[in-house]
């Protein structure tokens, strides 16, 4: 057995040894560093059954948590991670659209939509209730290279976990794919494609890549395929695709959360028996040809506001060394990381926004994958961006980052592992993936070689992907648009242990909440609440906000990133309704955090020259932003007030808008309010963070009653906004009193549940799965103010040219469909069964709520507006199992006898339909 990390002759003296990388039990041939004895040990101790697994060990993964890895009889990884939260199970089937023939583009993402659509066990249309039934939540996607299925919730009961696995397994192994449902789900699938070809990034993506790599495709979209491909496929194509690469040596199932692992083994080894693997020879692979010159396409679409740039290169393979990924890790985090970083600052003036990413484009290990930064900026300014984004590459390139640079990288990584940590979807994810690519050196080793990564390793990684000469790139510009027209046996569960947070109020009339933590990493939110509303003019809020972006009256903006950087100190400071500073550092630099905080939140830099360069961006990003029928719809729920303010009205406003406004805002913001601190902090931080607290200026004594905004909507009213889009996006919403009582505000969330809140819903299940309106329809439930929002929306398909015949008459469809099942709720009960997976779903959400410390000082602060305060999560969970039929449909009387606002968003013909 050889060591776990190769030797890469890094010419490091003190470089981790052999006994250091090897300190727990280690894996057979497929994981290397194996201890044959102390295997055999743990198989012994849990009484393995060799006949349906193998125990290949355990391992600390990311520094912490502990992986239990074995195969199946049939050949299937499965690792197992037990951790306090979220119960995820997830499976990753190593396909994608790049091992599709380009007649079948498409078929992948097809068969995913397929798989919930029936199964040996499962009947059809059954799969999502039966998910829900356990308040968990299912979804599964599809990329260039893989496609991946989950089930997740918090177990609830003791049966929940057999019964995922049970659910999970089958739909994967034994889907039944009957030609009814086959062609029920091309309706929602060839209208996700007509959303996905709405956005014009990912026209940009998809030219830039098929560029990148030679790749030769009639689709569009290299993920979703045409609808033409979706309206072809026969069962036929389907069943022989499923056959080649559904298959169990291609395949890994990993579940991270409470779990046994030795009970969990068994259950899967239950559940996951289909046969090994037959001839597989037939598979193919799409043949990736990086580019060898540089390759420029310049598109127009009248669906872009702002320029989009997409630039591409051929990046490292997917079996490539740990010491090349993990400088490309840090590459991206020097040029793409916050504001300070190279390619955000070096773009600031041209008030551009930039992403870089990477993506995994073939499942052949050694395959390149793509490394793509996409910019989206004001078209007179595409060139003067390219420019300096090719300058920034050179630099770095040719001349290393600085030590400081490094640091902050290395910091950042090693905060990045807590939080993987922490997250029981999120460090599932990161496994399941490189336990596909048979990267185990990232799950094992990443920590343990961080530190040793150089500005050599960076600079050479730059100089050998980030090619100019060997680039592909794609701008989509934006066209003028069309002119506007109008017409008119339960597991109890806890969300926050009361006894572990203390609470407390300073002389200068801050509250705060405690709880303490042994962790490295502290939080803290700081909330400022204003008893009175605060008016201002359209857009003053915007630019308040990005001005407190910079640095402070003491401090540049560039000084003062590059202490936060030093120190790995995360602090942002935002206007909403009032002010909040969310803090996040390492317990060892707490102090000098705190003086930030407080310097940032006292002398915040109003110049002048932030305040011009504030204004510009804000500008240019109002200007580049999608239009969205929600946009029309707050206008008419809030007109005249804060709440209703438009894109429109912004841009009428802004050049009128000066920085006296600014300051104004700012300081009455602080004057007139109350403040609150939520902290997960360790006990010997706990009195230098009070002290602190107590030196900032006094604010009012803490009110729960604070302003509330609440008018009725005076009549129905329809208004309407055009953009040339395939699909036309139409928005419902009825606007009620908020209940300050707390069984109303669960019995709502419930109600809302029902109507169309996840997967399972009235709404998804007719219009989506029944009627095949549309890939996207759902209610949402939220409060503003005093007022309380439920909102039925829908992303229907009207006259996409790419089909044979216009669906005008969809947006009818919706708005009938939208009609029939308010009435539904109003004048029938619901049934007992759907009440009981809304209130599964409901607890999962509010036990989410409190995963990570961040969510848990938010949860705090939201507490001190409730009069139950700290227990507020832990009543809602009470009440939840208290909640009737009739308790639902009185609540649907409350929030639905009243009038309501449709805004629609389509193209000139649709809207014309709506008029006539």
């Amino acid at each position: 057995n050889s060591s776990i990390v190769p030797n890469y002759n890094y010419n490091l003296a003190n470089k981790p040894t052999k006994a250091q990388e090897n300190t727990n039990t280690g894996y057979d041939y497929t994981l290397p560093g194996a201890n044959s004895a102390v295997v055999q040990s743990i198989k012994n101790n849990l009484n393995i059954n060799n006949d349906t697994y193998t125990f290949l060990g355990t391992r600390k993964v990311f520094n912490n948590n502990t992986a239990y890895f074995y195969q199946l009889a049939n050949g299937q990884n499965v690792v197992l991670v037990p951790k306090k939260g979220t119960t995820v199970v997830k499976s990753y089937v190593n396909v994608g659209s790049m091992n599709e023939p380009d007649h079948l583009r498409g078929i992948s993402h097809f068969i995913e939509h397929n798989l919930f659509n029936g199964s040996d066990l499962i009947k059809s249309g059954e799969f999502f209730k039966l998910v829900s039934k356990m308040g968990a939540e299912t979804n599964a996607s599809t990329n260039f290279s893989l496609t991946d299925y989950f089930i997740s919730s918090h177990l609830l009961d003791t049966e929940d976990l057999e019964e995922k696995i049970k659910l999970h397994a089958d739909m994967l192994q034994h889907p039944k794919f009957e030609n009814s449902q086959i062609e029920k789900e091309r309706g929602p699938v060839t209208s996700e494609i007509a959303m996905v070809l709405d956005d014009p990034e990912l026209i940009s993506v998809n030219k830039c890549l098929k560029n990148l790599f030679g790749i030769k495709s009639t689709s569009d979209d290299l993920v979703a395929g045409t609808i033409k491909n979706i309206n072809n496929v026969t069962r036929d194509d389907v069943v022989n695709y499923y056959n080649t690469w559904y298959t169990p040596d291609n395949m890994t199932t990993v579940i991270t959360g409470e779990i046994d692992p030795a009970e969990t083994i068994k259950m899967l080894s239950k559940y996951f028996n289909s046969a090994k693997s037959k001839n597989t020879s037939n598979r193919k692979y799409e043949e990736l040809k990086p580019t060898e010159t540089p390759i420029r396409t310049d598109l127009y679409s009248p669906k872009a506001n702002s320029a989009l740039i997409t630039i591409g290169f051929a990046g490292q393979s997917n079996n490539a060394p740990i010491q090349e990924k993990l400088a490309g890790s840090a590459l991206e985090n020097i040029l793409n990381s916050d504001n300070l970083s190279r390619l955000n600052k070096a773009l600031y003036p041209y008030n551009a926004t930039v992403y870089l990413s990477k993506e995994r484009i073939s499942n052949k290990k050694n395959s390149p994958t793509a490394i793509l930064l996409n910019i989206n900026c004001q078209d007179d300014k595409v060139e003067d961006v390219l420019k300096e984004t090719f300058k920034q590459i050179h630099e770095i390139s040719y001349k290393q980052p600085s030590e400081q640079e490094l640091q902050f990288f290395k910091n950042e990584a090693k905060l990045m592992y807590d939080q993987i940590n922490e997250n029981s979807f999120l460090l599932n994810s990161v496994i399941g993936n490189c336990m596909i690519d048979k990267d185990f050196e990232s799950m094992l080793n990443s920590g343990v070689w961080i530190d040793y990564v150089t500005g050599d390793d960076v600079s050479n990684y730059a100089k050998k992907y980030l090619d100019l000469n060997k680039a592909s790139i794609c701008v989509v510009h934006p066209q003028k648009e069309a002119p506007k027209v109008a017409f008119g046996a339960k597991i109890k569960k806890e969300t926050i242990n009361e006894r572990e947070v203390t609470q407390g109020r300073l002389y200068n009339n801050i509250e705060y909440s405690i709880i303490d933590t042994d962790k490295f990493t502290n939080n803290l939110l700081m909330e400022y609440k204003n008893q009175d509303l605060i008016d201002y003019k359209p857009g003053v809020n915007l630019i308040l906000n990005k001005m407190l972006e910079s640095g402070t009256q003491l401090t540049s903006k560039e000084d003062f990133g590059a202490k936060l950087r030093n120190d790995n100190i995360q602090l942002n400071m935002e206007y909403s309704n009032g002010l909040k500073v969310f803090l996040e550092a390492p317990k060892t630099n707490l102090d000098e955090a705190l003086d930030l905080m407080k310097e940032k939140l006292l002398a915040p830099d109003f110049s002048q020259e932030n305040f011009d360069k504030s204004k510009a961006f804000i500008k240019a990003m109002i200007i580049g932003s999608k239009k969205s029928a929600n946009n029309k719809l707050r206008q008419e729920l809030f007109a005249n007030t804060i709440y209703g303010y438009t894109n429109e009205d912004i841009l009428n406003n802004i050049d009128s808008i000066t920085v006296d406004d600014i300051k104004k805002l700012y300081l009455e913001s602080i004057r007139s309010s109350q403040a609150h601190a939520s902290m997960v902090s360790s006990p010997e931080n706990v009195q230098c963070v009070l002290n602190q607290l107590s030196s900032l200026p006094n604010v009012k004594p803490f009110n729960t009653d604070l302003h509330k905004i609440y008018s009725p909507i005076k009549e129905n009213k329809i208004v309407t906004d055009i953009q040339e889009k395939n699909q036309a996006e139409i928005m419902q919403a009825f606007k009620f009193p908020k209940s300050e009582n707390l069984k109303d505000q669960v019995v709502f969330s419930l109600m809302n549940m029902i109507l169309g809140g996840y997967a399972g819903s009235r709404l998804f299940q007719d219009l989506r799965e029944k009627e095949k309106l549309a890939y996207s329809v759902r209610s949402k439930l939220e409060y503003v103010s005093g007022s309380g929002i439920c909102t039925l929306a829908i992303g229907t398909t009207t006259d996409n040219p790419d089909e044979s015949s216009e669906k005008l008459e969809n947006v009818a469809k919706s708005l009938d469909g939208f009609t029939r099942h308010i009435e539904q709720m109003k004048n029938t009960l619901c049934t007992q069964e759907e009440l009981d997976a809304a209130k599964k779903l409901y607890t999962n959400y509010v036990l989410d709520g409190v995963e990570s410390d961040f969510d848990k000082v938010m949860t705090i602060a939201s507490s001190k507006y409730s009069p139950y305060g700290i227990s507020q999560t832990n009543k809602m969970l009470e009440i939840i199992d208290s909640i009737t039929p009739l308790d639902i449909q009185k609540a649907a009387n409350y929030i639905f006898n009243s009038n309501s606002v449709i805004s629609i968003l389509g193209s000139e013909k649709t809207l014309n339909e709506v008029q006539k």
